[in-house]
């Protein structure tokens, strides 16, 4: 019997060929290995943004899941936040953390755009505040159609996937009903849209 030594991220792990078969001894060993994407860039429109929050999370998201870590003490967002756990991904787990550069991250939608949407995976979300997003649901399609809904402006949780949180404020935020179609051609009045959901609380749309 032959045995061998490989390297695996810096664990040695013993090999025996036996019989022309290599088997590999893993015995009761796992080690999860998570890459790291750093945030420098403090105004986030895009996955294509160098150093934006978006863009590290398209990065990890690519990678199965991995440790954010954010350079800088605030995020602005001119687009949506691009989704955890998306392109086809499912599980994953993901770390948003500080990194020691302040106590927290503000993470701002400047009133226009809604911030965390968790597709799959588990997400970790520490020490930020998450204010001024905005969740809005489309407009009623025709012949009366209702508003979407409007749902997680600061934190969206899909059904398959969880997100745990700790030292997080919420403020400011809000989702907001889609428009109700209004059909002028036969003078009937449009549905009321649809209702607001989400983290701060929500409102109906108007019809």
């Amino acid at each position: 019997m032959k045995i061998s030594q490989f390297n695996m991220k810096n664990k040695s792990v013993r090999s025996f060929i036996q019989g022309g078969s290599l088997i590999v001894s893993l015995c009761c060993y796992s080690e999860l290995i998570s890459s790291t994407f750093s945030v420098t860039n403090p105004n986030d429109t895009g996955a294509t943004g160098d150093g934006s929050l978006s863009a590290a999370i398209y990065q990890a998201n690519q990678s199965g899941g991995g440790n954010i870590v954010f350079g800088v003490t605030g995020v602005n967002l001119g687009n949506n936040l691009y989704p955890v756990g998306y392109d086809g991904i499912t599980g994953g787990n993901y770390t948003f953390n500080t990194n020691g550069t302040a106590s927290t991250v503000t993470i701002s939608g400047t009133s226009t755009y809604p911030a965390f949407s968790i597709i799959s995976g588990i997400a970790t979300i520490s020490n930020m505040v998450i204010d001024s997003c905005k969740a809005q649901g489309g407009a009623g399609g025709s012949m009366l159609g209702g508003g979407g809904l409007g749902a997680g402006a600061a934190l969206f949780i899909n059904e398959f996937a969880t997100a745990q949180i700790t030292g997080i404020t919420f403020s400011n935020n809000i989702a907001v009903g889609g428009q109700g179609n209004n059909d002028s051609g036969n003078g009937q009045v449009g549905e009321g849209g649809g209702g607001g959901g989400g983290f701060n609380g929500g409102r109906g749309g108007i019809g």
